[in-house]
């Protein structure tokens, strides 16, 4: 299942990456291996997520705030802040037990595909990251 998880990300790579315009936009195809380093680990553990309400925010556009202030509120993202908590707890643990892993995101273009592969069809959930875990 994992070597079909990085092969996912390695087709949706080349299909986005037909849309490269730009020389910024054409390095996005010389991240593929840092997006499927994953590929060679013995587990990957999946981590989906859902709506997280910003505690005040309705206050906040209640108060009259403009656009700006209420992007701003929302900035630091506190729903992927409990995540990222989550996985380092988890992290941790694995490095006491004597494993090591590496927390990723930068393959969430194939999300899609990779809920596919893996049966995954929660409504109001995402994929948000990869873990891959193996010995340290």
């Amino acid at each position: 299942m994992i070597e079909k998880m990085a092969k996912a990300v390695e087709d949706r790579n080349i299909k986005l990456s037909e849309y490269a315009e730009s020389d910024a936009d054409r390095k996005f195809s010389k991240m593929i291996k840092y997006h499927t380093v994953f590929r060679n680990a013995p587990v990957v553990i999946l981590v989906f997520s859902g709506p997280y309400p910003a505690t005040g925010l309705n206050l906040i556009k209640a108060s009259g705030a403009d656009m700006d202030e209420i992007h701003a509120f929302l900035k630091p993202a506190p729903g992927i802040q409990n995540i990222g908590a989550a996985m380092q707890n988890l992290q941790l643990a694995a490095a006491h037990m004597g494993y090591g892993g590496c927390w990723m995101t930068g393959c969430n273009y194939a999300a899609k595909q990779i809920e596919d592969i893996v049966g995954f069809k929660k409504r109001r959930l995402q994929l948000s990251l990869y873990d891959t875990t193996g010995c340290a």
